[in-house]
C-alpha cells in the first residue's frame, strides 16, 4: 500500500509504468486527506487529497505492455471515481476541490489501465497517456455507469 499525488499527467504515466515493471497490480484505490490545512504545498490549485493504492505483487515483473484502457474499463473507472467524488463532496463541504478531483481521477485511470476492474473486453483502445490528460467527469455524466464496488 502506498499514497501518491501529482499534478502532472506524465508523472502518473511514469507511476503506472513503474508499477508494471515492478509487477504490482492495484486491487483498490481510494482518496485520503493528506495535506490538510498546513504545509508548504497548501495553496490554491494544489491537491490536498492523496490517492491510496492497495496493491499485490503478481509474481514477478511483467513484460512491458502498452498501457491502454478499453471502453469497459473506462466506464468502470468513471463509476469508481464518481462514487468517491460524490461521497466526499457531500461529506467535506467543498473541501474536495477540482485539483483533488483531477488527482483522484488520474489515480483511478492508472488503476484501471493496470487491471483493477475485470472486464471481458481485454484489449484497450485509449492510451493511458491520452486518458490522463482528460478532465475528471462531472457527476451528471455517471448516471448510466456500471457498478464498481467501493470499500
Amino acid at each position: 500500500m502506498f499514497t501518491y499525488q501529482h499534478n502532472v499527467a506524465g508523472a502518473w504515466h511514469a507511476l503506472a509504468s513503474a508499477m508494471v515493471e515492478a509487477g504490482l497490480s492495484p486491487i483498490q484505490v481510494f482518496p485520503l486527506l493528506g495535506d490538510g490545512n498546513a504545509g508548504s504545498h497548501n495553496h490554491e490549485g494544489t491537491s490536498k487529497w492523496d490517492a491510496v493504492f492497495v496493491v499485490v505483487k503478481d509474481g514477478g515483473a511483467t513484460p512491458a505492455r502498452p498501457l491502454n484502457l478499453s471502453e469497459a474499463q473506462s466506464e468502470h473507472v468513471r463509476a469508481h471515481y464518481d462514487r468517491w467524488a460524490k461521497r466526499l463532496s457531500k461529506m467535506t463541504e467543498g473541501k474536495f476541490r477540482e485539483a483533488d478531483r483531477r488527482n483522484f481521477f488520474r489515480a483511478c485511470l492508472v488503476a484501471g489501465a493496470l487491471g483493477m476492474f475485470s472486464c471481458p473486453e481485454a484489449e484497450g483502445k485509449t492510451p493511458l497517456a491520452a486518458a490522463l490528460k482528460q478532465p475528471p467527469p462531472s457527476s451528471t455524466e455517471q448516471k448510466d455507469a456500471p457498478d464498481a464496488s467501493v470499500v
